[in-house]
């Protein structure tokens, strides 16, 4: 595999780049930024070459799609910045991809755009390969040994108080300004402050807002199913706080240019080491049985990491892998549970 990490010097491409070059991998690191690029040639040996690119600029992702087969994309937002290099993908012969966002929109369009197109030009796309909607799938797949037709699936996530990374935080700020959907009835809807429900979790009351991530698209597609919806779990208090803030006439590259210049720092080892995320999966027939899973998790940069390393280490390792644009959990269809220790995540 001619393997090139994008984003490289990012706060989570560190991390990844550590994790590839820990278990033997050389790759080269790709980013817009020489001086970040050069900084992190004397820091991992297993970096083999530099590559400046813009996402953006169509000679550059020629560029790298010439040089490599086999690509790790850490470098978001993604909806504003990976359109261009996911057509190329799409449109090149044996390539593959892997991703970290947590845009759902980005993927729906990837989705309806370039599925079929990748297929025949036998290239891969895995979206999602983050601690988020890689576990969620994982969770969906391990239920559904037990409800094989479900018609909705939700999940709900509750972090622990910590600063997330530049990455996360921008991203986020992003979402509140786009224009979210759920899957409502079979059909995309958009979302609203009215979607927020209370929900109750070991004796305590919670609001879940409306926070729609990849894994709904990947439940949808492969499911067929009715409704499909992620949410956060906040204290109520904070809940009254959070929502869309999206205004008509907002240019959002201009807002994405004004965060990059506001980034700052991203949670240091001690307070990464202190994260703690919870993950309820939640499937429904048409009966009206109801199906749950909890799955919790640490260090969710490090997690992040970590699912890319095995993402990377089984596709290195299969004979022939799926083509299209695929959910990375299908890959360990069957294999749930070993995947699931290997990342250090629990079922409770």
């Amino acid at each position: 595999m001619r393997i090139v990490v994008i984003g490289a010097y990012g706060y989570t491409g560190r991390l990844i780049a550590e994790d590839l070059a820990r278990n033997g991998y050389t790759f080269a690191a790709a980013g817009k930024t020489k001086e970040k690029l050069v900084e992190l040639l004397d820091v991992y040996p297993a970096i083999r070459k530099i590559e400046i690119v813009d996402l953006t600029v169509e000679a550059d992702c020629n560029q790298l799609l010439a040089n490599y087969d086999f690509f790790i994309n850490c470098a978001g937002p993604f909806t504003e910045e990976s359109a261009r290099f996911l057509r190329g993908i799409a449109t090149n012969h044996a390539k593959t991809y892997i991703d970290i966002t947590g845009e759902l929109g980005f993927v729906r369009d990837s989705y309806e755009q370039y599925n079929e197109l990748a297929k025949v030009n036998q290239s891969s796309i895995f979206h999602a390969c983050a601690f988020e909607s890689f576990l969620a799938g994982l969770g969906f797949q391990l239920l559904k040994r037990d409800m094989p037709a479900p018609i909705s699936a939700k999940t709900y996530y509750q972090f622990s108080r910590s600063r997330p990374s530049p990455g996360t935080k921008m991203t986020m700020k992003m979402s509140n300004l786009r224009t979210l959907h759920f899957l409502n009835e079979g059909k995309w809807e958009a979302i609203s402050d009215a979607n927020k429900q209370p929900y109750q979790l070991e004796g305590n009351t919670f609001t879940a807002v409306p926070y729609p991530l990849p894994e709904i698209a990947f439940f949808s597609w492969n499911d067929k199913l009715q409704t499909a919806a992620s949410y956060l779990l906040l204290a109520p208090e904070e809940a009254l706080f959070s929502g869309q803030k999206k205004e008509e006439d907002i240019n959002l590259l201009e807002t994405l240019e004004s965060l990059k210049e506001r980034k700052g720092k991203g949670p240091d080892a001690e307070e990464r080491a202190a994260q703690s995320a919870d993950l309820f999966v939640e499937l429904e027939d048409e009966n009206g049985k109801q199906a749950r899973l909890h799955l919790k998790g640490n260090d969710m940069y490090a997690l992040t990491a970590k699912c890319i390393l095995l993402l990377v280490n089984k596709l290195d390792a299969i004979a022939e892998q799926p083509f299209g644009v695929v959910s990375p959990a299908e890959l360990f269809l069957g294999k749930e549970e070993s995947a699931l220790k290997n990342l250090g995540v629990t079922q409770l």
